[in-house]
């Protein structure tokens, strides 16, 4: 895995296209978001937490395409209580969510809506990296 403080995950093939630009490395993968956050919980158990929330303004809207934040922790913050952005609170949040969604993912979705939920996704990521950048433009 890479040294690098921050990591971005996703599904999203509108912000995988962008990636070139994000100064920290995106795992792109082309899947369902519970296999996504499978790979985030791997991640977890390799010393990374999440960095920001990673539902957004998603807890009560189904959206294919998510992108979650991590940052590496520290070998003495690991040590500490887990308090990484309240991580423990933020990944039961993203598991039950992820149970409530799978409902809404039975229905269909026209090729026009997958590309408005992208569209979204993108630019609550591109806010989200925005601030852990301290503002400045990527």
């Amino acid at each position: 895995m890479t040294d690098e403080k921050f990591l971005v995950l996703t599904n999203n093939p509108l912000l995988y296209q962008e990636a070139i630009r994000i100064p920290f490395p995106v795992l792109f993968y082309q899947e369902k978001l519970e296999r996504l956050a499978e790979r985030a919980v791997k991640l977890r158990k390799q010393g990374y937490c999440f960095c920001a929330d990673p539902l957004g303004g998603y807890y009560f809207r189904y959206n294919p395409y998510h992108t979650l934040f991590l940052e590496r922790q520290k070998k003495e913050q690991k040590k500490e209580k887990d308090d990484c952005l309240n991580d423990t609170v933020l990944w039961e949040a993203l598991t039950n969510s992820i149970m409530g969604w799978e409902q809404m993912e039975k229905q269909e979705k026209e090729e026009k809506m997958l590309e408005d939920y992208q569209a979204l996704d993108q630019s609550i990521a591109q806010s989200t990296i925005r601030v852990l950048l301290g503002g400045k433009e990527y």
